[in-house]
């Protein structure tokens, strides 16, 4: 194997978790609220029944396939040639996941630092992503199980202090337009949670593999969780008609925090914490890019890949993304469609051809 490393499946959960919610809490808490309204929460639950049922096509295929990822075993269930053009798929997904997500960050970063150019966060986020990424899973997972706690107690501490500033009845009236927003604001959160095909990469380093879809659909609802409780508190504070007009609504409602004219500026403290995840979460996915471009091209060692892949992902992040508004279109518009192909389309097709192949192969089948 390229990566000798071990992860438990607490650690599998965290980082889990941590890709998930990183990137969705700033990026498509306001655009899921505008879509669905006071439903939002159903959109979210619906979300993780969508990417429940890829993540146990995930777990039967990594069961069936023992120590490979599906990068490898893309070639045993398709085919040489489908199954590398597959795997390609899959590697540029993550990649394009990880320039994704450098720019988000690095756009909220800007606007809080406005004189600093953009082009340094980039190229700063860039290079610790690939300093993390050279030190394998086992320095991401153990990394990651230090920060999700902190993560999630500083979201509820947040939650706690911002309570006075809630109106709950902003929260209704419930489903006063149907299923169809429900529907279409669930798309959004499904395909972030659906990045979680990463779980196909991990599962061949899980110490337990048989219990991989319990620890990682554990990760979703934490995340969901989270998410859902951000959306809650959103439109609490905003209400459903106001909290889609910001850009960072998280980070405004940190803003309103004020205890007795004592404890104030908290927003400070939640972005730091949730810089930590953010690099966790374009670490990880630097990683498996790079482990999953060794294993396509057949290289002993991915290491010498992650430094050039780095400097992929910086120029990337800036020719994919020509602008924050741009950005927020093509997360509205276009990435639910292009991310669940990937997550859902390609891991059907892998699927449905694995159970084809055992069915034709098995006693009583076609071919013996």
């Amino acid at each position: 194997m390229l990566e000798d490393g071990r992860i438990t499946g607490r650690q599998f959960t965290t980082l889990i978790f941590l890709i998930i919610i990183s990137v969705t809490v700033v990026q498509i808490t306001p655009l899921v609220i505008g879509l669905a309204g006071q439903d939002s929460w159903l959109s979210v639950a619906v979300a993780v029944v969508i990417d429940g049922y890829v993540a146990a096509i995930l777990h039967f295929m990594g069961l069936k396939y023992p120590g490979k990822t599906f990068i490898q075993y893309s070639d045993d269930i398709l085919g040489r040639i489908p199954g590398k053009l597959v795997a390609f798929l899959f590697i540029q997904f993550f990649l394009f996941v990880a320039c994704f997500s450098l720019r988000a960050m690095g756009e909220f970063l800007n606007t809080i630092m406005p004189e600093t150019p953009l082009a340094v966060f980039i190229i700063t986020g860039a290079l610790v992503s690939a300093y993390v990424a050279k030190g394998g899973l086992e320095v991401l997972a153990r990394m990651s199980e230090v920060i999700a706690p902190v993560y999630i107690i500083a979201i509820l501490a947040l939650l706690a202090m911002l309570v006075p500033e809630m109106d709950f009845s902003q929260l209704f009236p419930l489903f006063q337009q149907g299923a169809g927003p429900v529907i279409m604001g669930s798309l959004l959160p499904a395909s972030w949670f659906g990045v979680c095909i990463i779980m196909a990469m991990f599962m061949a380093y899980h110490h337990r593999p048989e219990r991989t879809f319990v620890v990682k659909m554990t990760g979703v609802m934490l995340g969901a969780t989270v998410l859902f409780l951000l959306i809650t508190a959103n439109m609490a504070v905003f209400g459903a008609e106001y909290a889609p007009t910001f850009n960072y609504p998280i980070f405004v409602v940190a803003r309103q925090v004020s205890l007795a004219d004592i404890v104030e500026r908290v927003e400070i403290i939640w972005v730091a914490i949730w810089l930590f995840a953010g690099f966790i979460t374009i670490s990880s996915l630097h990683y498996v890019t790079a482990l999953g471009t060794a294993q396509l091209l057949g290289l002993r060692d991915y290491r010498p890949l992650v430094l050039p892949l780095g400097t992929v992902l910086a120029s990337f992040s800036h020719m994919i993304i020509p602008s924050a508004m741009f950005g927020a279109l093509f997360t509205l518009r276009t990435f639910p469609l292009y991310a669940l192909s990937i997550e859902g389309g390609l891991t059907t097709l892998l699927f449905v051809v694995a159970l084809v192949k055992m069915w034709a192969t098995k006693p009583g089948g076609k071919r013996r």
